[in-house]
Parts: C-alpha cells; structure tokens; sequence
C-alpha cells in the first residue's frame, strides 16, 4: 500500500486528463500519459514543463513542488 503525503491527497484526483507534454523536456505524447503512471514509471524525475500546455513552469514552482503534484490541469479546479 502507497502512502500518500497530504499534497496528494488533494491535487491528485484533479490530474486525471491525459497529458500533451513530457513534463521533463516538454515533448509531445509523453509516455504514460497520466500523472500518477508517469511518476511511477520514470521515479524522482523534475517537472519543468506544465504537461497540459507545454509552458515551463517557473523555478519557485519547481523548487517547491518538483514532481508537479500542484499542477491543476485547464478546466480542472474546483470550487470549494
């Protein structure tokens, strides 16, 4: 059983959609295309690039959450 730490209990269920980008170089069609399968799939890897737009994400954002757990997808907030 994976423990989850609290960051991803809350983004994670936002980060469903398929993403367009790696988010480590930013090439088109990443493999696997889902956040979670991803992480496991490639390990301790830094997301430079928003994988749903193919923007590099900003060093602060980076330095704070490296593994892109708080990148909301477009269209995927929620209102509380």
């Amino acid at each position: 059983m994976k423990l989850l730490r609290p960051l991803e209990l809350i983004v994670m269920p936002m980060q469903d959609s398929l993403m367009k980008f790696d988010p480590k170089d930013g090439r088109p069609e990443p493999y696997p295309s889902h956040a979670e399968q991803y992480r496991i799939y490639h390990g301790s890897v830094a997301w430079l690039i928003n994988p749903w737009t193919g923007r590099k994400r900003k060093a602060e954002d980076i330095g704070t959450d490296c593994f892109g757990y708080a990148i909301v997808p477009p269209g995927g907030g929620y209102e509380p």
